[in-house]
C-alpha cells in the first residue's frame, strides 16, 4: 500500500482558522489529513475524531500481523478460521 509515511501525528490548528480543528501530519511533513470542525462538533469530539484517524493508521500494520497469527494458529489446530477473520485480512490488504 503507497499510502503516507508513518507515524502521523495531531497538530492543534491556531483558533483563527475556523474552518479545520487539527491537521494530521506524516512522518515527511505531509499532511494526509484535516479535521473538519462545524457548528455541530464540539472541540472534545474533533479532537477525538483526529485521535481516532492517528490511532488507526499508526496501529494498522500491528493489528493486521494479529489477525494473521490468529488465523495461523487456528489453521496449525485443524480449525477453520472464522469467516470473519478471513474477511477482515483481505479487506485491510486491499488497495
Amino acid at each position: 500500500m503507497n499510502a503516507t509515511k508513518r507515524p502521523w501525528k495531531m497538530v492543534k490548528l491556531s483558533e483563527k482558522d475556523r474552518d479545520f480543528a487539527y491537521r494530521i501530519d506524516g512522518a515527511e511533513k505531509f499532511s494526509p489529513c484535516l479535521v473538519y470542525r462545524d457548528g455541530t462538533l464540539n472541540k472534545g469530539t474533533s479532537e477525538a475524531n483526529a485521535r481516532l484517524i492517528i490511532k488507526a493508521v499508526n496501529n494498522f500494520d500491528a493489528v493486521l500481523e494479529a489477525l494473521k497469527r490468529i488465523e495461523e494458529q487456528l489453521l496449525e489446530r485443524d480449525k477453520r478460521a472464522p469467516s470473519y477473520i478471513r474477511a477482515a485480512i483481505a479487506k485491510a490488504q486491499e488497495d
